[in-house]
């Protein structure tokens, strides 16, 4: 009986593990598909809806989930409570993040498991952190310990097999929501169906469901409002380029095409330096990079006049300025250079110069033609 009975607590301890390797496994679907509905939200910068969502969650040993922005910035908190509405915590406080090339990040405490996701709209926006409560395994593993010889002989004989009923369905199911959830980047709008009987699982499929179609809404949108800008680009009649902070060209427009000689496709991620090559058009010597001053004072320069070096189309006078770009935190994300062509002006102002010159010599030679008329006059009247 007491050899049966250690036999009970070891089997009880490795349907714990067992229990604990499942619940790594649905939490990280789980997790993933919660980072997939916040996609959306977090893009837009939306903090109600993202409350409303993280309250919205009812998935067993959830305790707390926490939001951050990339930089580590905490955008909602959320506690889960037993028999309790979920809390919001009011809390400002930086937290450091995993590395942004990690696609998860799992620990484990002696009473809970907390698991990191990353939150990505085409590149990283943020991370999902959820803790799960393992008291539960805990106390299995110390009761199959306490448990007596019949308890043991019970569990040896049957709780493989019922395990196995009863979980899985809901096991098929969550690999059905993983597989969904995988594919939401390429197919933006489906609908999953879920299987009834399993509340949490229904309200992830809801969850997954609600996140495809705003998905497809974003992208619209997006696709929406590139095109509005690429409108708005077009149609300045100065040449603009817009760069990210290490001075790589993001976006040109038309003219900015036409100024430098170089097509926007091919300009697009290389240096500005590269592309926009300007020099002082009395020393003849290039200019300092003015996207580093920009970015490390985040200010705008004061206009300056220079020699625009062409890609195969000679040299060009032009006015430029450059101003930093700035992003909803008030971080610099990047710089914006406007420059306008003074070529034909500079022409015109020096054909203006030489007429004016010429049309001085012309009065000086008349001043002197009266007045050599005029001596010659008095000397014949002597």
């Amino acid at each position: 009986a007491g050899a049966l009975a250690v036999h009970s607590g070891l089997w009880a301890s490795r349907q714990s593990d067992a229990l604990l390797r499942e619940m790594r496994e649905n939490a990280s679907l789980t997790v993933k598909g919660l980072s997939d509905g916040l996609a959306q939200p977090m893009a837009t910068g939306n903090y109600a809806e993202i409350e409303r969502f993280l309250k919205a969650i009812d998935i067993p040993r959830i305790e707390r989930i926490q939001v951050f922005e990339r930089n580590g910035a905490l955008m909602a908190d959320v506690i889960h409570e037993p028999g309790r509405p979920p809390r919001v915590v009011a809390d400002s406080k930086q937290q450091s993040v995993p590395a942004e090339s990690l696609p998860e990040v799992m620990t484990e405490r002696e009473h809970s498991l907390t698991l990191w996701k990353p939150v990505r709209a085409g590149s990283l926006i943020g991370w999902i952190k959820a803790v799960y409560g393992t008291r539960e395994l805990a106390e299995i593993r110390k009761a199959g310990w306490r448990s007596s010889f019949l308890l043991g002989l019970f569990l040896v004989a049957g709780t493989s097999g019922l395990l196995a009923l009863i979980l899985r369905p809901p096991l098929r199911a969550v690999r059905k929501l993983a597989a969904f959830a995988r594919g939401l980047a390429a197919s933006r709008g489906e609908q999953i169906s879920v299987p009834s009987g399993f509340l949490e699982l229904e309200e992830l499929g809801s969850a997954l469901n609600h996140a495809s179609r705003e998905l497809l809404s974003a992208e619209q949108r997006i696709v929406s409002e590139r095109e509005r800008l690429t409108v708005t680009l077009h149609s300045i009649v100065d040449g603009v380029i817009t760069t990210d902070t290490s001075g790589a060209i993001v976006l040109m427009n038309r003219v900015a095409e036409e100024l430098t000689g170089w097509p926007a496709l091919e300009a697009q991620g290389k240096r500005l330096t590269e592309v926009f090559r300007v020099i002082d058009g009395e020393s003849r010597m290039p200019l300092v990079n003015p996207v580093q001053a920009v970015v490390a004072g985040a200010r705008v320069l004061p206009p300056l006049q220079a020699v625009l070096v062409t890609r195969g189309r000679g040299e060009r006078t032009v006015a430029q300025r450059i101003a930093p770009i700035v992003d909803r935190n008030g971080a610099t994300a990047g710089t914006v250079l406007v420059f306008n062509d003074l070529t034909e002006k500079e022409r015109l102002d020096a054909e203006r110069r030489m007429l004016e010159e010429q049309l001085r010599q012309s009065q000086k030679l008349e001043i002197v033609g009266q007045l050599s008329g005029g001596i010659a006059h008095d000397f014949n009247n002597i």
